[in-house]
């Protein structure tokens, strides 16, 4: 696992790169916007939906939430199962509003 920060986040989206994207808040946190292009898949539900949402164990995965503890542990399931490009975005959107970077509904 390697940790970024939301700069590094905002780069990848800005480049065009194929990444995935995954917001494992709760629905009434997402209800106060995501971070565009994001799937979300709630930490309570992520161990038994990961590989349905994101079958290749190959791509480019990063994980946020409020604050950048939910994702790791969703992080940590990840690499249980043999992902191996996975990064946490450190203080998630804490960190990505602070920044004023964009959200959506």
């Amino acid at each position: 696992m390697t940790n970024v920060d939301v700069d590094v986040l905002r780069k990848k989206i800005d480049s065009g790169e194929k990444i995935v994207i995954i917001d494992v808040r709760t629905p009434q946190e997402l209800a106060r916007g995501k971070i565009e292009n994001s799937i979300n898949i709630p930490l309570d539900f992520f161990e038994d939906n990961i590989e349905k949402k994101v079958p290749s164990k190959n791509e480019n995965v990063y994980l946020y939430c409020l604050s950048g503890s939910r994702s790791i542990i969703a992080v940590e399931i990840m690499k249980q199962k043999g992902y191996k490009n996975i990064f946490n975005v450190i203080s998630g959107m804490l960190a990505w509003r602070a920044k004023g970077f964009s959200v959506t509904s």
